[in-house]
C-alpha cells in the first residue's frame, strides 16, 4: 500500500513531478494507493482519471476525514497541507463556535462527497479509509446516516 496527495504533495514541485513520483511507487510494486485527507470529490475523481491516464491502474483507495471541530480540521490543514474547497472552507468557519452546527456540517459535506464519488468516479470505490484521529464519534455518526450498499 502507498500513500498518494490528490493535490500536489507539499515536498513536490508540481502536479506532474507528483504524479510522475507515484507511477515510480507502482511500477516498483505499490499494489493500493490511499490518498491524504480529501475535502472534495470533484479533486479526488479528476485525480484518479488522471492516475489512469498515466497508467496507474491499481485501486485508489480515497482518505476521509469529518472534523469534529474547527480546531482539529485547522490542525489536519496545517499538518497535511491538504486543502478545503473555499467555500465550504467558508461554511465551516462560520458555524466553528457551534459544535453541534459544525459537526453537522461536516457530517453532511462528507456524505454528499462520498455520494458524489460513487455517482461521477470513472472507477468503482472499493472501499474508503476513515481517519479517527482517535475520535470515533463522527465516523459512527456517518455509518447510522449512510448506508454504504447503495453507494
Amino acid at each position: 500500500m502507498g500513500a498518494c496527495y490528490p493535490n500536489v504533495h507539499p515536498e513536490m514541485t508540481d502536479y506532474k513531478a507528483d504524479m510522475q513520483n507515484l507511477k515510480r511507487k507502482v511500477d516498483e510494486g505499490v499494489d493500493v494507493l490511499l490518498t491524504q485527507s480529501i475535502f472534495c470529490s470533484k479533486i479526488f475523481c479528476e485525480f484518479v482519471k488522471n492516475c489512469r491516464n498515466e497508467g496507474i491502474n491499481v485501486p485508489i483507495i480515497p482518505g476521509i476525514y469529518i472534523p469534529y471541530t474547527y480546531e482539529e480540521l485547522k490542525a489536519i490543514i496545517r499538518t497535511t497541507q491538504v486543502s478545503v474547497p473555499t467555500e465550504l472552507a467558508r461554511q465551516y468557519k462560520e458555524v466553528s463556535k457551534d459544535k453541534e452546527k459544525f459537526q453537522e456540517l461536516s457530517l453532511n459535506s462528507t456524505k454528499t462527497m462520498i455520494q458524489e464519488i460513487q455517482d461521477h468516479c470513472i472507477d468503482h470505490i472499493p472501499g474508503y479509509h476513515f481517519f479517527s484521529m482517535n475520535n470515533m464519534t463522527m465516523i459512527n455518526k456517518l455509518l447510522k446516516v449512510i448506508n454504504f450498499s447503495d453507494v
